[in-house]
């Protein structure tokens, strides 16, 4: 048994990432009372609006493994914008990394459109915690983040069991699931291990509404992504053909030019026989 402490919380609207705060209430004032325990603090801030993952501990080395950029352990995000954006353009500037107002150079994101409407829905994936990132990101397009959620840490989901304000301990095999995926989603390998994310968290709850159509779609699109990759493999075993075709060719001819020689010394030969 870990002499440490791991929760996933399920952090409501209203309440500050803190281990305690003189004017709100924090992730830690409304965990359970099984499952209080002394220098309990939250793993990474969610901002007061935010809801999702909170990761709770009283492990500060692995708290600072997991939040580390250089670590690129993963953390993933639902956001409901205010107005649409052009989402070709907003896809390659978060793969790229975003250029903030203040000049702050953002890592490579993952975005992902899960609902195309007015107010379209998306699927964040960054590995780094900026202070107000996320809505940031989206204002360097043009909208406001009106929604957001934390849906995963690494490659361990939020418990859909959870409802907002329950916790639950995590287990040793769920803390490995964390640290292990360590993957984003722009190669088509990436893509592949979003794609499995998606079998195991749909992400839809009644705050975003029941996106289960749009993760179908967003496993399309993956798919294929998948298939470009495919195509990429293909295209190799072709290139690969054409070098054997290519060096067979080149047998062929150097044993005929063999044959050629051959010939060719045997009638020098008998000349001077004569």
């Amino acid at each position: 048994t870990s002499q440490y402490t791991y929760i996933m919380l399920n952090k409501p609207q209203g309440v500050v990432s803190a281990s305690n705060d003189r004017r709100d209430k924090t992730v830690v004032d409304i965990l359970p009372d099984e499952l209080k325990r002394k220098n309990l603090f939250p793993a990474g801030r969610l901002d007061k609006d935010t809801t999702g993952f909170c990761l709770i501990t009283d492990d500060g080395d692995f708290a600072h493994n997991i939040l580390s950029p250089s670590r690129h352990v993963t953390k993933t995000y639902i956001a409901r914008v205010s107005q649409p954006i052009d989402y070709e353009r907003a896809k390659e500037g978060f793969n790229k990394g975003v250029v903030l107002a203040d000049g702050t150079v953002l890592l490579s994101a993952a975005l992902i459109m899960l609902e195309n409407s007015d107010k379209p829905l998306f699927k964040v994936i960054i590995k780094e915690g900026k202070y107000h990132q996320i809505k940031r990101m989206f204002a360097s397009f043009g909208a406001t983040v009106i929604e957001l959620k934390r849906i995963a840490i690494g490659g361990l989901p939020l418990d859909k069991e959870l409802s907002e304000g329950e916790a639950r301990l995590i287990s040793e095999r769920e803390l490995k699931a964390i640290v292990e995926n360590d993957e984003f989603g722009f190669s088509d390998d990436d893509k592949k291990d979003d794609k499995k994310d998606d079998k195991k968290d749909d992400s839809s709850d009644d705050l975003f509404g029941d996106d289960s159509k749009d993760d179908k779609k967003d496993k399309k699109e993956d798919k294929s992504d998948d298939d470009d990759s495919d195509d990429d493999d293909s295209k190799d075993s072709d290139d690969d053909s054409k070098d054997k075709k290519t060096k067979k060719d080149d047998d062929i001819s150097m044993k005929d030019l063999k044959n050629a020689i051959d010939k060719l010394t045997e009638k020098i030969n008998s000349v001077e026989a004569q």
